[in-house]
């Protein structure tokens, strides 16, 4: 009996551990002090029909990113400390 009660504590705790690395993936990642990342998602919002907004950090700079299933726009640059300033996207070339 106590046997039986060994075993299902083993596998609960096997369960456990399972869905603690599907939920949070392997901590290997985050134990590497060589791998700090540089760009980030600091926020997203949905539009609908798979299209997003996302403002990008990468080391100091900030950008918003228009992103639609066919493409990935830049729209402008913004402040590190999260404050726009507004600035046209840069023209493509070949258009007047």
């Amino acid at each position: 009996m106590v046997s039986l009660a060994l075993y299902f504590a083993v596998l609960v705790g096997l369960a456990g551990a399972g869905l603690y690395l599907l939920r949070n993936g392997l901590p290997l990642r985050s134990l590497r002090s060589g791998d700090a990342r540089k760009l980030q998602i600091v926020e997203m919002r949905a539009l609908g029909n798979r299209q997003f907004l996302l403002v990008v950090e990468y080391e100091q700079n900030r950008m918003l990113l228009g992103v639609t299933p066919g493409k990935i726009d830049y729209l402008c640059p913004l402040e590190a400390a999260g404050g726009s300033r507004f600035e046209a996207p840069p023209e493509p070339l070949g258009v007047s």
